[in-house]
């Protein structure tokens, strides 16, 4: 947008339009600082953060409008609301700027026009568009659009052309340090740049920088558009740069804590909590006078920063207060000295999501699975009792299931997890009390269930066994589907707020059904059995040909990261065993049991890999793969049953992840980037 402050202070008075207007805090306080211009007051000397007084000297005639901070945030929801009516694929870089993608085909030009002219209908702003084919010669073809123009660079002859017309300093990265190395070098224009070599320019100004410039330079620029900024935003920050004026230590601790404190409550407001702090300085410089032209203002500073790396997050004002004070005492500066403080917190994390809470949701709706023993079904009526031949059989259930020694008294050893607790729900009350009496526990007490009430799952912290007696279920059929939807949306009773994947021992998981897990939940059984803290009384056997974690070997194994696959061959191995799974027209229930595994293995195997990108919060990259295995399944369907299964299957997938998302970002994938197959 072309001088975006200006442009909507000044709508609706159209007498404004041709005198220099400038956006401020106040239009008759010297020191107060321009925050925006228009062009007729740029031509005459009028630039962003010049004092009023030097800007009054320059424009006697300048017009100066109060800030309008509710209308520039309505504003700028319009704007992006046109954006996004035209395309998913925006990347939003301030409040009136964005980058958009559009497919091949496009006109470029007749698209921009369109864009402007809506901008300008619901806004009544001017907006500036530069067209290109890659982000950096849009950025810079923007710039040569204004004011309220269209500027396209269109090919790579004219982009190599547009770039000669430019200087050094218009390219980003370029700034002064990076300009008086290259003036250093000889190099003071974009044609001496260019005829450097990247050897040369990497050996002068370092790797990055040299090649990022060396590209660059060229109309080069290979960055993909990026929407995970969209998503959830990266950093929280109050910081306080006027009137810093401290006489000791003690007045800074005390500013110091009360920061720590605004930061806490930014936080809280915005449900996020931070893994890392960062204390931001502004020193003033040697050299500089003690009181600056601007009264109370910071002058010329020094800027510093200290970060501190959190175990957990946390948004506890005390904490982080306490944090930014040993921060600051590791700088050693004079308190008289400082004239600006911020804190910053970064590596944020959802309320609704962290990492352990993370692995219990995942994980808990494979160990709640209803084909291994029956929920519990709360009713109005009491419990019929048992006849002694159905007792006989519970017990022998009992002892088969939990393979304890009915002979013998160790209920200590034995987890409280370990227990069905479908079975206990149907003993006997004066053996039940008995057992809940051994492990410390309350018989839970009965709710009535209404018809429009769904019944709870568990009403105990109680879990089946990790070792199954049946196959493992499709989670692609109907009745899985719905199991899983309740595993994963039911609300978990305060009787299981304690984490019972602590109780999970690795001798109680059989191999074969933990090879046959997804890759994920096998990482997150692992991290629990690494990370468990010992709940039970009873002495572990010692176990000495078990090796250490620092033997050879498991040093060597940590080192070796695992390689992904790539989520084109997991397509590819999807494809291979769909045909057979699809074969003779049969229905899933006369299908082959191996072919239906095979089926749900290639589809799960797609959903771990990407879950994998969302925990890693490259959302660009899940993004990739969701759209990827989208338009491979619309193009595979050549008959009416693969598009069915390959339908099911990818809106099975595209569910997850945004259950995935919303546990990590709290919010989920537009329909506008991925869409559900119909």
């Amino acid at each position: 947008m072309d001088c975006f402050f200006v442009a909507v202070a000044v709508r609706g008075q159209p007498q404004l339009e041709k005198v220099p207007v400038a956006v401020a805090h106040s239009g008759n306080a010297g020191s107060s600082e321009i925050s925006s211009c228009n062009y007729m007051a740029r031509a005459k000397g009028v630039s962003a953060g010049m004092f009023m007084q030097t800007a009054k000297e320059l424009c006697p005639d300048l017009v100066v409008l109060p800030y309008q901070f509710d209308a520039i945030q309505r504003v700028s929801f319009q704007i992006y609301d046109v954006f996004f009516s035209h395309t998913p694929f925006v990347q939003a870089v301030s409040c009136d700027e964005a980058f958009l993608e559009f497919g091949k085909g496009t006109d470029g030009m007749e698209k921009a026009k369109t864009l402007r002219q809506e901008v300008f209908e619901r806004t009544g702003c001017a907006a500036s568009v530069g067209v290109s084919f890659n982000i950096l010669l849009a950025k810079l073809s923007s710039r040569k659009a204004k004011p309220d123009g269209i500027y396209q660079v269109g090919d790579p002859d004219q982009a190599a052309k547009f770039m000669l017309s430019l200087d050094i300093q218009d390219l980003p990265g370029a700034g002064v340090k990076t300009r008086a190395k290259l003036e250093a070098l000889g190099v003071e224009d974009i044609r001496q740049l260019v005829s450097m070599t990247k050897g040369e320019l990497v050996q002068s100004i370092g790797k990055a920088l040299g090649e990022m410039l060396y590209n660059y330079a060229r109309g080069r620029d290979v960055r993909p558009l990026s929407m995970e900024s969209n998503m959830m935003r990266k950093s929280v920050s109050a910081v306080v740069n006027f009137g810093i004026r401290f006489e000791n230590w003690e007045n800074a601790t005390v500013f110091l804590s009360a920061l720590g404190e605004e930061l806490s409550h930014r936080l809280r407001n915005l449900k996020v909590r931070t893994k890392c702090i960062t204390l931001l300085i502004k020193k003033r410089a040697e050299g500089a006078p003690v009181e600056p032209s601007k009264f109370m203002g910071h002058g010329i500073c020094d800027n510093f920063s200290k970060s501190h790396v959190l175990t957990e997050e946390t948004d506890d004002q005390v904490m982080i207060g306490k944090i930014c004070i040993e921060l600051l005492r590791q700088f050693n500066f004079p308190s008289e000295e400082l004239r600006g403080v911020g804190v910053q917190a970064t590596k944020l994390v959802s309320h609704t999501q962290s990492i352990n809470q993370r692995g219990g949701q995942l994980f808990e709706g494979w160990l709640v699975d209803s084909a291994q023993s029956p929920a519990i079904m709360t009713s109005s009526h009491p419990p019929r009792e048992p006849t002694a031949s159905e007792q006989d059989e519970r017990e022998r259930k009992t002892e088969d299931e939990l393979g304890v020694d009915v002979n013998r008294n160790d209920f200590a050893a034995t987890t409280f997890s370990q227990i069905d607790t479908g079975v206990l729900e149907e003993l006997p009350e004066q053996l039940k009390r008995e057992i809940l009496a051994s492990y410390g526990r309350v018989a839970p007490s009965r709710t009535v269930k209404t018809s429009h009430q769904l019944p709870p799952k568990r009403k105990t912290n109680g879990k089946t066994l990790l070792r199954r007696k049946h196959p493992a279920q499709n989670i692609f059929d109907s009745k899985s589907n719905s199991r899983l939807a309740r595993a994963i949306h039911a609300p978990i009773e305060e009787s299981r707020k304690v984490d019972a994947l602590n109780d999970i021992r690795m001798s109680q998981v059989d191999s074969e059904v933990y090879y046959s897990l997804p890759f994920a939940i096998r990482n997150e059984i692992d991290r629990y059995a690494k990370k468990r803290k010992p709940t039970s009384k009873v002495i572990p056997i010692p176990r000495p040909n078990v090796p250490s974690d620092t033997s050879p070997k498991q040093v060597l194994d940590k080192k070796l990261a695992p390689v992904l696959p790539s989520i084109e061959d997991m397509y590819a191995k999807l494809v291979e065993s769909l045909p057979v799974a699809v074969s003779n027209n049969e229905s899933d229930n006369e299908r082959p049991v191996d072919n239906i595994r095979a089926r749900s293995a290639a589809f799960d195997a797609i959903y771990s890999r990407i879950s994998i990108e969302v925990e890693n919060r490259t959302l660009d990259q899940a993004l990739r793969m969701l759209r990827f295995v989208r338009r491979k399944c619309l193009s595979t369907s050549t008959c009416a049953d693969l598009a069915d299964v390959l339908k099911r299957g990818f809106n099975h997938i595209l569910t997850l992840v945004n259950q995935d998302i919303r546990r990590n970002f709290n919010g989920a994938l537009s329909l506008r980037l991925v869409a559900p197959l119909e």
